[in-house]
């Protein structure tokens, strides 16, 4: 992002780099709130938060706002920026149009077919929307043309003046359209109303508070209805700043959705639900399992004998089988630590604490790699982290990582399984590539998957840093993740590398002696 503006300003003004530094510097100033930032990351946002900067319109901090704002400044900057209102409005009406298209909603449509969909709006002569249409791919940039089919520049554009369109209509319409249709639960649709929340959130508390009731309104007595409900409004409070519901509903079904984490009562609610809910629900309480002491034993795999310990067809041929006779009684995190505990680390000064980085790498780092695409998600393990800042924040949390054998006996428990449940795993155990989830998802959110002590997320979800180190300063990773194969997710696999490292799918979890 920074060398992007950067090169843009040197672009804009090449014969004045005081005005390219001022230019870098104001639009980086207009970046720093959150919302803005992350947008700010796709290519496409970036680049209108710089023509608005260019244009000497500073963006909003609030994204409905700032695609108000692209938006506006797209259709009116034209010879008849008079007529950019009704410009904006046909748009609205065929984002909707698509949006609402039967068999589900369309990105890419006809030019034949969105101009059916606005002639009302011009007489009744599709020819007249048609031509309206093909002026507009050629000038607005707000849609742009396939062949001769038609899309918006970007799905954002379509899905933020689709909510417009829906906002602008009166009570009773907006309920028919989202809520008694049931589109509002549909995974395409939930884009739009994460930014109709937002839209409504503008017109004054009292819309929004209409919005929640009528959503509540829908909550029925099934968990899987109520962890619906509660993943939809988790995930329009997280754009909504500090509005927080007034109606008590909400806060009782945050409790009695925590049965998504039950073995048995989670089998109800389909998987899209319950990780929606789990990121509703944010803050996890830390739990710590007690591991007895283990003697004689097993660690590893080997693929050549079945009658010979930790036989595993699965095993790479490198893979090695060790005894170890004596393994310490020691207690074990429940999960991995999570973004919500980490950001108490960084709140509580522990980057600036020289005394937590006696293992090294005090002041390469301020924050996780990735932090601002973590921060609103607490309850998944945060990741980003290398050797050095999980060796950090154990000091300061009062505990250390494990070895690599403490790992290994809390995964395999005392059978010697292949992964912490068993010897099979599908998509109830964990999250691993084969699940097709492609991010980290809330600790906890597989019960399923626990092992023979009750110790959750022990394969997939996020690679573990341990205490133990291979070769020349390498230290080992365990557990697998949602990004590689289930193969690479046994108890007896191992990967490692170098304490600077830092990968987006690489965490680490907590234990503590027992004496």
């Amino acid at each position: 992002m920074t060398d992007f503006v950067a090169k843009l300003a040197a672009h804009l003004y090449p014969s004045d780099p005081t005005r390219a530094t001022s230019f870098r510097d104001e639009l980086e100033r207009a970046n720093t709130s959150r919302d803005i930032r992350r947008l700010a990351r796709n290519p496409v946002m970036l680049t209108a938060l710089a023509v608005l900067q260019h244009s000497n319109i500073r963006p909003p901090e609030r994204r409905v706002d700032l695609y108000a704002a692209i938006l506006e400044w797209l259709a009116g900057r034209r010879a008849d920026s008079a007529l950019k209102d009704q410009r904006l409005l046909r748009f609205r009406e065929l984002a909707l149009a698509m949006q609402v298209a039967k068999g589900g909603r369309k990105k890419r449509v006809t030019l034949t077919w969105a101009a059916e969909q606005l002639a009302p709006k011009f007489g009744s002569e599709r020819e007249a929307a048609e031509s309206f249409l093909k002026r507009e791919q050629v000038s607005s940039g707000i849609v742009v043309s396939r062949g001769n089919e038609l899309e918006f520049w970007h799905l954002t554009f379509q899905e933020f003046l689709a909510a417009r369109e829906i906002a602008g209509k009166l009570e009773d319409g907006q309920k028919k359209l989202l809520i008694d249709s049931k589109v509002i639960w549909k995974p395409e649709w939930r884009e739009v109303a994460l930014l109709y929340a937002g839209l409504l959130r503008g017109q004054g508390g009292d819309k929004i508070d209409a919005l929640m009731k009528l959503l509540l309104d829908s909550l029925g007595t099934k968990l899987a209805d109520r962890a619906r409900v509660v993943g939809l409004m988790g995930a329009m409070l997280r754009d909504l700043d500090s509005y927080c519901p007034s109606d008590r509903r909400y806060t009782e079904s945050l409790r009695l959705v925590e049965a998504i984490f039950d073995k048995v009562k989670s089998r109800s609610v389909p998987f899209a639900d319950r990780l929606a809910a789990a990121e509703a629900l944010g803050h996890v309480e830390p739990a710590w399992i007690e591991i007895p002491e283990t003697k004689d034993f097993w660690m590893g795999a080997q693929n050549k004998d079945p009658n010979e310990p930790n036989y595993d067809a699965e095993a790479f041929g490198w893979e090695k089988v060790s005894k170890v006779t004596r393994i310490p009684a020691f207690r074990i995190a429940k999960h991995p630590v999570t973004v919500g505990e980490y950001e108490q680390f960084i709140e509580d000064g522990g980057y600036a604490d020289r005394s937590l980085w006696e293992a090294g790498g005090f002041g390469k780092t301020a924050e996780p790699q990735g932090w601002l695409d973590q921060i609103d998600f607490k309850s998944r393990p945060v990741v980003g982290v290398n050797w050095w800042e999980a060796m950090a924040y154990a000091k300061w949390a009062g505990a250390r990582l494990p070895a690599e054998e403490e790992w290994e006996r809390a995964a395999r428990g005392t059978k010697g399984s292949k992964y912490p449940w068993g010897d099979t795993i599908d998509a109830n155990h964990a999250n691993y590539f084969e699940s097709g989830i492609r991010r980290p998802t809330p600790v906890g959110l597989y019960p399923e998957g626990a092992s023979e002590d009750g110790v959750l997320d022990l394969a997939g979800n996020v690679w573990e840093w341990t205490a133990s180190v291979s070769g020349k300063d390498a230290f080992v990773w365990r557990g697998g993740s949602w990004f590689v194969v289930s193969r690479l997710a046994r108890s007896a696999y191992r990967d490692l590398d170098q304490p600077v490292v830092r990968n987006h799918d690489l965490g680490f979890r907590l234990v503590q002696g027992i004496t």
